[in-house]
Parts: C-alpha cells; sequence; structure tokens
C-alpha cells in the first residue's frame, strides 16, 4: 500500500465537536462484537465494532488457534437514533460512534470455553485489547417486535441482545415446566459492555417478584422459584435507561440448585471430600438462601466435578490436587495450633467482620498472604493487618488494584508467632456465602516479566519499549530475552539481557526507511537459571475488555501489539475557529475548512467525524467526505435535525 494512498484513510476529526484543528493521529479503538460468544467448532459470521475505524484497519485475535477473515470494510458511522436526552442530560459526553466490519470467525472444536482477547491496528495506531467469548453451543439472538417480549422455548436459555436505545427494556419469556430455582445471570461488563443492567422478574399479572441492580459494575444475576405453569418474564434494562450500540450482553437462563460458594472452595482430587455447599435450591423448594453438607468422591483427574444435589438437577465444583487444607465455618473452630506456610484456609466470615489467624514466621523468610473473596465470586470487600505477638500492627493493605481482595509479603522481622487479621467491610459479613479464602504460601525462587501491551512506532523512527523483570525469593540472575513475531521492518537495538539484580530493560524499537505501515502481535520470552535448571517465561502485558475482573493478576495476554504509523502531513483548521455560529435547526450547515500541506502532499483525502464527541448528539450526523487531490479549501456538510434544542453550543 501506497503512502498516498494510506494518507486517505489515517485521520479523523471532531468536526461537529468544538475542536478546530486536526492534526495527531487517531488510533482505533475496538468496542464490541456482535454476536459476543462464538460456538467452538464452527465459523460464525460477525459484525465488528469499533471506533475511528477506516478502510485499512486489520483485526487481530490475540491465540493461534482462532482465525479472523474480514467480508467487509467498516460501514457508514451508526448515529443512534431516537429517543434522545434533552436538558441537563442532553449535555453530558456522548458515548463514541461506531462503524462496524462484517467478519466471519473461526474456532476449532477442542477450542476450551472462555475469553479470547482481540484488537484493531491501522496506519495510525493500534487499539487495546477488547474481549468476545468462546462457547460450546450458539446462543439464541434477541429478535423481538418493539416492547413484546421474546418467547423463550424451554430453559436453560443463553441469549444474545443489546440495548441499543435509550429508554430500552428488554424482555424474555417463559413458561416454567415444574416448579424450581431459576436463575438468570447477565454478562455484560465482563465482556466491555459499560452498562449497568437491572434485571426484574415479573409474574403474568406484570408485578415484579425479583429484581436486582448492577450498581457496583461487577455484572448482576437473581435467582427464584418459579411455579409449574406460570409464565414469567425477564426484564432488563440500563439502570439510568441509557441505551448505546455498544450495550452488547449475554443472558443465561438456567433452573435447579445454584451453588454460590462451598466450603472447601476446591475440591480435593483422587479422594473423598466432605463439602459444605452454600446457594439456592439445595434441599428446600422456597427459594431462600440455603447451605447442605454433602460427601462427593472426587476422581484423580479433571478440573470440576458435576455432583448431584438433588433430583432437580446437578452443581458443578471446582478440582484441584492442592485443595485447602483448612475449613472454618465459625471464630469457634479458628485452629488453635498456628499456621504454618504454606496453608490454605476457606472461611466464612463471622457477623463480627474480622477473623485472626496465628501463624510462624521466620526472620527475613518472606511470606505471601492474600485474602480472597471477589477471586473465587463472593462478595466480601477485605482488608489484611499483620500484628506481632504483642498486638503492635507491624503491616496493613486494603484493597490491591482493581480488586477489592487484599494481599501482601510479609518479611518476618523476629522467628515467632504473628496474627494475620482479616477484616470484611463490606456489610456482608454473617451471611451463609461470607465465605473467602486466605493463603499463606512461601515465596519460590522465580521471576517473571512484564511489557506494555503496544507499542507505536513512527514510519521510519524509533520507540522505547520497558521490561520489567519481577524477581522472586532472591533470583538475581541473567535473564536473556527473545522475540518473536516483530514485524516486516521492525528491529530490535540493544543487549537482549536483564543483567543480573536488575530489575527492568529498555530497549529500543526501530522501523526501517521505506518499510510498508505494519502491524503484529510478539512474544517475548525471557530464559534464565533457577537454582541449577535453566527455566523459560512468557512476558505478560496487562489486557484490557474485561471491566469487572474477579481477579486483575490473571486479566493478562502474552502478546504485545507492536505497530508503526505515519507521520501526520497536513493540517485541519476551522475558519474563525473561536466565533460562535447561528445554525438553523432543520439545515445543513456547510463548515468552512482549510486545508494545510506539507510540501510534497497533494493526495486525496476522505474527511470523517471523530468517534469521541462532547456531547449527546441528538441526532446530528454528518458523512464521510472525500476530499480531492490538492485542494486546501472545504466545507464540511453537517445536518442539524429539526428537534434540536436552541440552546446548544456545541
Amino acid at each position: 500500500m501506497t503512502r498516498r494512498r494510506l494518507m486517505k484513510w489515517i485521520w479523523t476529526f471532531g468536526i461537529i465537536a468544538s475542536c478546530a484543528t486536526a492534526a495527531a493521529q487517531k488510533a482505533p479503538e475496538a468496542a464490541y462484537i456482535y454476536p459476543p460468544l462464538i460456538p467452538a467448532g464452527q465459523t460464525t459470521e460477525v459484525m465488528i465494532g469499533g471506533f475511528d475505524l477506516t478502510d485499512d484497519a486489520q483485526f487481530f485475535l490475540l491465540d493461534d488457534r482462532v482465525s479472523i477473515r474480514v467480508l467487509e470494510p467498516a460501514g457508514e458511522f451508526i448515529v443512534p437514533g431516537p429517543p434522545f436526552w434533552f436538558g441537563e442530560k442532553g449535555r453530558q459526553a456522548a458515548f463514541p460512534i461506531p462503524r462496524e466490519v462484517k467478519a466471519e470467525i473461526t474456532v476449532p472444536a477442542d477450542m476450551p470455553a472462555g475469553p479470547l482477547h482481540w484488537q484493531v491496528a491501522n496506519a495510525a495506531g493500534a487499539s487495546n485489547t477488547a474481549v468476545l467469548l468462546i462457547g460450546a453451543v450458539p446462543d439464541v439472538r434477541e429478535s423481538r417486535r418493539q416492547a413484546e417480549p421474546q418467547p423463550v422455548a424451554q430453559l436453560p436459555a443463553s441469549i444474545y441482545g443489546r440495548l441499543e436505545r435509550i429508554a430500552e427494556v428488554d424482555r424474555y419469556q417463559f413458561k416454567a415446566m415444574k416448579t424450581d430455582i431459576v436463575s438468570v445471570e447477565l454478562i455484560a461488563r465482563r465482556i466491555g459492555s459499560p452498562f449497568h443492567g437491572v434485571l426484574e422478574i415479573r409474574n403474568a399479572r406484570g408485578t415484579v417478584i425479583a429484581d436486582a441492580a448492577d450498581t457496583q459494575g461487577k455484572d448482576t444475576s437473581i435467582s427464584f422459584m418459579a411455579t409449574a405453569g406460570q409464565t414469567y418474564t425477564v426484564c432488563l434494562h440500563d439502570v439510568d435507561f441509557r441505551g448505546n450500540r455498544a450495550f452488547v450482553y449475554r443472558l443465561q437462563m438456567t433452573t435447579g440448585p445454584r451453588v454460590l460458594a462451598s466450603l472447601p472452595m476446591e475440591l480435593k482430587s483422587g479422594r473423598s471430600n466432605n463439602v459444605q455447599i452454600v446457594g439456592y435450591g439445595l434441599q428446600g423448594t422456597d427459594g431462600q438462601l440455603e447451605s447442605a453438607s454433602v460427601d462427593v468422591d472426587v476422581p484423580a483427574v479433571g478440573e470440576q466435578i458435576n455432583y448431584q444435589v438433588r433430583q432437580s438437577g446437578t452443581v458443578s465444583l471446582p478440582v484441584c490436587s492442592d485443595a485447602d487444607t483448612l475449613i472454618v465455618t465459625s471464630d469457634e473452630e479458628l485452629p488453635t495450633n498456628i499456621l504454618k506456610s504454606p496453608c490454605r484456609a476457606t472461611a466464612r466470615m463471622p457477623s463480627s467482620g474480622v477473623q485472626q489467624w496465628k501463624f510462624e514466621g521466620t526472620k527475613g523468610v518472606p511470606i505471601s498472604i492474600k485474602a480472597e473473596s471477589r477471586a473465587i465470586g463472593t462478595n466480601l470487600d477485605l482488608s489484611i493487618a499483620i500484628k506481632d505477638s504483642d498486638g503492635k500492627q507491624l503491616q496493613h493493605i486494603d484493597d490491591l488494584k482493581n480488586t477489592s481482595d487484599a494481599a501482601l509479603l510479609f518479611s518476618p522481622p523476629e522467628d515467632g508467632e504473628y496474627v494475620c487479621a482479616v477484616r470484611d467491610l463490606s456489610g456482608n459479613s454473617g451471611r451463609l456465602d461470607a465465605v473467602y479464602r486466605l493463603k499463606l504460601f512461601p515465596v519460590p525462587v522465580d521471576f517473571d516479566l512484564v511489557i506494555p501491551q503496544k507499542v507505536a512506532i513512527e514510519a521510519a523512527g524509533t520507540a522505547k519499549l520497558n521490561i520489567t523483570a519481577n524477581r522472586r525469593g532472591g533470583h538475581d540472575a541473567d535473564i536473556a530475552l527473545k522475540f518473536k513475531g516483530l514485524p516486516p521492518g521492525i528491529t530490535v537495538e540493544g543487549e537482549l539481557l536483564i543483567p543480573a539484580k536488575k530489575t527492568s530493560l529498555v530497549l529500543t524499537l526501530k522501523s526501517a526507511e521505506n518499510t510498508a505501515v505494519a502491524a503484529g502481535l510478539v512474544q517475548i520470552t525471557g530464559t534464565s537459571k533457577v537454582g541449577e535448571e535453566a527455566v523459560e517465561r512468557i512476558a505478560e502485558a496487562p489486557a484490557t475488555g474485561n471491566l469487572c475482573p474477579r481477579d486483575p493478576a490473571v486479566e493478562t495476554v502474552s502478546r504485545m501489539m507492536v505497530s508503526t504509523f505515519l507521520k501526520p502531513t497536513f493540517r485541519l483548521k476551522l475558519i474563525d475557529r473561536n466565533r460562535q455560529r447561528a445554525v438553523h435547526r432543520g439545515t445543513t450547515y456547510p463548515a468552512p475548512f482549510i486545508i494545510e500541506r506539507d510540501e510534497g502532499f497533494d493526495g486525496s483525502l476522505h474527511l470523517m467525524m471523530a468517534a469521541r464527541q462532547g456531547r449527546h448528539r441528538q441526532g446530528i450526523t454528518a458523512p464521510i467526505l472525500p476530499v480531492p487531490d490538492d485542494a486546501t479549501d472545504v466545507l464540511y456538510p453537517c445536518f442539524m435535525p429539526e428537534w434540536l434544542e436552541t440552546d446548544r453550543t456545541t
């Protein structure tokens, strides 16, 4: 692709907003894929939504097993239709305006279910990562007539849809085949949809019999007792009745028992486990939260086991070879002996909101201490305080970044006994499902590498790459680095070695002269001695897309996006930029712009709206406008609907 042709598509401008000069790159943004779940073993046609997309956009899936093929280039801007916000809400920042690309995604049959990250890049740069889901079977598509509820033939069912317009309420109706627990789970923020959902369950008379609101931004779910032969409607809307094209979601509706927690949280493989499970519909039929103690025989292999709670259904419980060694359901059951690292315990937080665990420490030998609730799917807000035998606080931590769980590294100042006080600040202490896990582990000799998820390099220029080595347990050996997958024309300058005892390295990525603009996913590995053995670690980068991760520490990807971009060769300036303009409603306003071209650039351009605008648009729109070669003046047409508020200033 020639430089002149590339320049036609790299720039986007806030034409309708109040900006007056546009010259810098506007990298694309990954928004959503619809449908949000791709079944394994199939090729699925999807619409990929993104912001500031151009015709040269490339899409990347961060797993080599899955492939993507673009069928059609980006379409027109999808400007939100009525109804619109007016008044105060109309002056709030607008959601970005997407364009969509038709593509097909092929997933192999042996691909495990779970999230998959993807990105988009063009000659202006690359996006952050976004999330789609891989599943076993396809979902049912939302297909309703206006406000009428969509019939759901039978449960269980998984449905995908979107809350596209302001004040939209999506409704799904089913008839209960038997009296049993019905659970509805919303998956939205986990796939990057920026709304807070409200679920309502209504009976045949329209009365709300259960509801749940996602006020904390963690997605929400609801369980209720359905009566055989009765009709129920599941209603979904945003907590503020917002709507947007990017408000994509999945609803999972199931019947039978629903487990919220278990003690222990993981069963030990290859033996019989006594488990206390907590949830709905475990024994009775009153729909109340309850617990049940069961004995489960766990096979030697497998990561999950399905256990039949009662005739109405089974529950799935996680399995591991190194399960929790202690189970505590009340303060009276706290161990009287001193805990020794390594140790894992599952406990129920009492109504007092605090539990104190005694443990043994050795001077100078660090211990990793973690208190997990959100990471295991429960709803406590935990903090950790370490005290000595005299009650003096030595260390304290509340929330880790992007989670309400707590963790710290404690290096005992002396040999002896210490206290780990775990406190809950959520207000949920004392509930049956107020379960958390405490982990005490020695810190092994090891290392890991952390890299940025994307690096942009100006064509024929350079960019710095910072690599961080997290050394643990006294690791201090050299770490040799290796790059895989660099785009053509990109080279690494500098010695590929993190010297002994150093924790970081800065390298230079260089783009060769006369190299085509390109992007690619790069993997970096590090090899070092751990004891007498050489071990290899793949560098991880923080991933985006999941707006409510359970455990941010695992929200990483092992690929780094390296892309090149072109330097701007022109500037776009609004004539008389500071003058207020009186524009009539129901007209098309020709905004006058001057194009200042660098010497040697006389190619054609395409002008288009920036995806991100200053206010709710109320239907204001503008086209993608071609500008001929050598043109230095242009009138950009902005359509002003007849219903616009008369006091709008931008």
